[in-house]
Parts: structure tokens; C-alpha cells; sequence
């Protein structure tokens, strides 16, 4: 039976020079801002755009309820629940057509 041992993490390379290791640290740092960089660059556009899309789409749906509200028999007080509405000849109010 062979027994084999592995040294991991080693390499063939002759051990760099503290200024090498410090180039290779400083040069993988930029890489990463760089790449970070332009990351931000991409989604921030993308995220204001998809908030002014959110944002227009609630402002339109919230006129549009304005505008359901207004058309509607009773005005304003349609939809809302424990309101009673007088008409001047004391009639019950025209319940909205479906």
C-alpha cells in the first residue's frame, strides 16, 4: 500500500518579493474597484429607472381612482363604508350600474 501526501497550495513558482506581493495586492484592490465601479454604473440608472416606473404607476393609479370616484352617482362618498347620503327630495341614491 503507497501512501501519497499532497502539499496543497503550492506551486512551482519561485516565492515573489515583498514588492511583487505588494504590486499583485495593490493590482487585485483596482480590479475589484474597477469592477465594482462599473457594476454601480449599471444598476444605479436601473434601479432609478424601475423607481420612477413604480412611481408614475402609483400616481396613475391613484388618479384613476380620483377620476372612478368623481364619475360615480354619490361622488366622493361612494366606496366609503358607513355613510349615509341625503338626497334633497329625501330619495334613496342611485345605486351605481355595475
Amino acid at each position: 500500500m503507497t501512501v501519497r501526501i499532497y502539499q496543497i497550495g503550492t506551486t512551482d513558482q519561485p516565492p515573489r518579493s515583498g514588492l511583487e506581493a505588494a504590486a499583485a495586492k495593490v493590482s487585485a484592490v483596482a480590479i475589484s474597484v474597477l469592477v465594482l465601479a462599473i457594476g454601480l454604473a449599471l444598476l444605479v440608472p436601473l434601479i432609478l429607472i424601475g423607481a420612477l416606473v413604480f412611481g408614475v404607476a402609483l400616481i396613475g393609479l391613484g388618479v384613476r381612482g380620483v377620476l372612478a370616484r368623481a364619475k360615480a352617482p354619490n361622488g366622493a362618498l361612494d366606496g366609503r363604508r358607513g355613510v349615509r347620503v341625503i338626497t334633497p327630495d329625501n330619495q334613496p341614491p342611485v345605486p351605481p350600474s355595475a
